[in-house]
Formats: C-alpha cells, structure tokens, sequence
C-alpha cells in the first residue's frame, strides 16, 4: 500500500470492506481530479490574463517597458517597478511572475501603506503563540506560504524603517525570523516592489535605507503616466469596455469619434485606474450602442472646454517640445548639469535623457 501511494494511488481499501467504502473513496477521487482540472484551468486562464501580449504598449515608453519585463521575468532577481498612482504597477508585477519559472506557484500582493507596522511584521515573517497579545495560535506568514513564488511589496517606500533591515537580511540570506521567535527559517521567494514615491528623497530625509534600496533596485522599470501615452487611451478604453460586455450582455459596443476625442483631451491625473473606471461608468450610463459625450463624466467634458479655450494655433508637438525644453533645462540647472542625477530625478534612463538634450538642442555645457 505504501510503495503503491509512492507511485501515485489515490487511495488503498482494507479487506475485508463494504461496498460503500468504494463509493466513497471513488466520489473522493472523481472530485480531487475535478479540482485538478480546474486549478489547471485557472492557472492558464490566469497566466493568459497576465501575459506579456496584454499590455498595451504603443509608445515608445511603455515599448521599452514590455521589452525589460521579458528579460526580467525567467531571471529571480529583485524588481523595482516606479510610477504614479494608478499606472499599472501591480499588473505589471503580476506579468513578470506569470512569464516566470515561479509561475505555477504562488503570486501575493501587500501594500505596505494599508497594514500597521506591527500587523505587516507578522503578516509578513509570521509569529509565534504569545508573541504577542492576541497570538493565541502560531501562524506562518507570506515568506512562508509564497515559498517558491512571488511577493509583490506595494508602496514599499511607506515600510518603517524598523522593519526595513528584516527585509533586507530577507534578500541577502533568504533568512527571516517569525516574531517572537529565536529560529531562523529559510524561503526562497523572489521580491517585487512598487513605489509611487522618490525612493532617493526618502533616503536623503532618513526615511529609507540606502542599502535596501540598492538590494530592490537590481532591475528598475518606470511606468510613463498615461497623460505621456495619449495615442494608447483608445485602446485601453475599448479593451475595458469590452471587459464590461463581457459582464453585461446589453453594454454599448463602442465609442463615438467625439467621446475618443473628448478622452485624448483629458489629463488623467488617476491615470489607467481612473480610465477604467470612466469606462464602466459610461457604460453603465450610456442607453444606446455607442459612448457619446454626454455619457461621460462632467470633469472630462469641462477639462477639454477649459483646454480647447486656452490653446493657440500652435500644434501639439510643438507645446511638448517647450515645455519639454523648459523642464530639462531647469533640471539640469539644479543638478549642475549632473546628467545621472538628472535623469534619477526624472524617472528616465540616462541615454533617453541624452536623446531629448540632442532633439530639444540643450547644451549641457550652458
């Protein structure tokens, strides 16, 4: 019985047995192989979802997000993922463990800055009974359970400091101890944070630890706010809306030119979050097959009147380019032409940075 199990039985009887005893391991066996089938399923509808050919990426910018997300994801090492509220920061973090060798196991997500100190130690490292008051029963945490996957750290620049060199002795050993606990256990769990703050100016105000930083910094990516990918808000706003018709059978099924227009012409400060939600609205709103105007939100129609009586006849490459021009020029100011810093403070990468100087005919050495 015991060399049998090894080899993958299910189940053994004992003789002499009933009849019933068969109609039950049986009834057992046919639902375990039910929800093997259905995990399966999940797992690559789940996997499909979070593929790297579902991101949206018809800027230059998010191009090079997708292209550095392809040579992170079979690595293991530590990812760095920058960017305002709502850019997608957390679907990116789930794309690169899907693409992962970690795949099929465990993907978790915290946000740091909606745990309290205390709770995020234990939900984290676990605890011991009696750790502390109201540990009544020993309880493993995520370094634990997401043994083999990935834990995705959300606003990771709010962790307080005392638990900051947890973490990192976490990322240099794969070592953590339970609170309350004296014995070291070991994980191997690949770490991704999210930060939609400065890490920089945190460390230069003793908010963040400077060698912490440089252990999640190995691979950074930086998610363009969506008012710098205008050309990609088409896209998404059918790609949610087809999500809704997916839900709701009676939703419209497109957008009219003058609504898209109306979208383009918004700043998006909530970014693909608040497109999304825009969307569903609209949809719910909207009494016909097509999106107009007047189903969109009344913040949306007056931004593009606000925008649409302040514009000279000048076009729209020509503005980015001064504002562009100004911005950098400044930056460069204040860093003493320092271009590495500049481009740090930028979210940008170093030659992107060269490459607007050159284009905008910025000479650093003025």
């Amino acid at each position: 019985a015991v060399e049998a199990m090894k080899r993958g039985a299910f189940d053994y009887l004992r003789k002499p047995f009933e009849p019933s005893e068969i109609e039950i391991v049986i009834t057992k066996a046919l639902q375990h192989r039910e929800l093997l089938r259905e995990n399966a399923r999940l797992r690559s509808e789940v996997a499909a979802k979070f593929s790297r050919g579902n991101i949206i990426c018809q800027s230059a910018a998010m191009k090079a997000v997708v292209e550095l997300v392809g040579r992170a994801a079979p690595t293991d090492y530590p990812v760095l993922i920058m960017g305002e509220s709502g850019t997608g920061k957390d679907l990116v973090a789930k794309q690169i463990h899907y693409s992962s060798l970690r795949a099929s196991f465990p993907f978790v997500s915290i946000n740091c800055s909606a745990i309290p100190e205390n709770l995020l130690e234990s939900e984290l490292f676990g605890h011991e009974k009696g750790a502390f008051s109201g540990a009544t029963v020993s309880k493993p945490g995520f370094f634990s359970t997401v043994d083999k996957g990935t834990l995705f750290l959300d606003e990771i620049g709010d962790m307080s400091l005392a638990l900051q060199p947890k973490l990192l002795r976490v990322l240099q050993d794969g070592e953590f101890f339970p609170v309350g606990s004296r014995t070291p256990l070991r994980t191997s769990v690949r770490i991704i944070c999210a930060s939609n703050q400065n890490i920089e100016q945190l460390i230069e105000t003793g908010k963040f630890r400077m060698d912490l930083y440089y252990r999640i910094n190995t691979i950074r990516l930086v998610l363009p706010p969506l008012r710098e990918r205008m050309e990609e808000i088409p896209l998404l706003a059918e790609l949610f809306l087809s999500r809704v018709k997916k839900a709701r059978a009676n939703a419209p099924d497109r957008f009219s030119r003058e609504a898209i227009k109306r979208l383009m012409e918004y700043k998006w400060p909530g970014n693909v979050r608040e497109l999304e939600h825009m969307v569903e609205r609209a949809a719910l709103i909207c009494t016909g097959e097509e999106i107009k105007p007047e189903d969109l939100p009344s913040e949306i129609l007056q931004s593009a009147t606000a925008d649409t009586a302040n514009v000279s006849a000048t076009d729209y490459r020509t503005e980015r380019d001064k504002f562009e021009f100004n911005y950098f020029t400044k930056l460069l100011s204040q860093v003493s032409g320092d271009v590495q810093k500049a481009a740090k403070m930028a979210g940008i990468h170093r030659s992107t940075l060269y490459e607007k100087c050159a284009k905008l005919k910025i000479t650093l050495e003025e």
